[in-house]
């Protein structure tokens, strides 16, 4: 599908690089593009970063303080070495060239639909919250499904984050539920739906 008005989309040669821009990214100086190996690291500070700021009191402390930067940067560089072609990750990147955030996306795992993407996970800084990138993240993610031949998606979501109420006001409904365990516990997930791409592809 071609960009959306106003926005512009370049590729770049080499191990499909993708880099989407549009107007409002321009003016806040923000870039989302298509991650690479060499974000390994900064993925795992981001991942490591927001888990602790947004599930204290939901996630048991000791589970928290366990997470290691190293080891989920070796996880993430073992991800790009063997990830399936359907599956990729972009980064919103802030003025200064650092990766503020990023998001997973790829094939639906659960409950499968014909031609239904998932955004595995979409994670950002806490200090860099509520300023819009989230939605701007989340919509170029829903792009790069829209590019691979999806044209549904959906998200899980742990039934205490926050963050639902991001995919609501996205136009997410909540649907089915299903236990997710993390440490000791087993917490409750909400599957968020949204039956066309382009409800998510225009958000701002």
């Amino acid at each position: 599908m071609p960009p959306a008005p106003g926005e512009s989309t370049t590729t770049a040669r080499g191990p499909n690089i993708v880099v989407v821009t549009g107007p409002e990214q321009a003016t806040a100086g923000l870039l989302v593009r298509e991650a690479t190996a060499l974000d390994a690291h900064a993925l795992a500070h981001v991942y490591v970063s927001s888990w602790r700021a947004a599930y204290r009191g939901i996630v048991e402390d000791e589970v928290l303080e366990r997470m290691s930067v190293e080891r989920q940067e070796a996880s993430y560089g073992a991800w790009f070495r063997r990830h399936p072609p359907s599956s990729f990750i972009r980064v919103a990147v802030d003025a200064g060239a650092n990766v503020v955030g990023f998001g997973i996306a790829g094939e639906a795992r659960a409950p499968r639909a014909e031609r239904r993407g998932e955004v595995y996970v979409l994670y950002l800084l806490p200090q860099v919250q509520r300023r819009g990138i989230g939605t701007r993240l989340f919509a170029s993610l829903a792009r790069g499904l829209d590019l691979r031949g999806m044209d549904s998606m959906i998200v899980w979501a742990l039934e205490r984050n926050p963050a639902r109420a991001f995919y609501e006001r996205l136009g997410g409904r909540a649907g089915e539920q299903r236990q997710h365990p993390v440490g000791t516990r087993s917490l409750t997930e909400v599957c968020y739906a949204w039956d066309a791409l382009e409800e998510v592809m225009v958000a701002r």
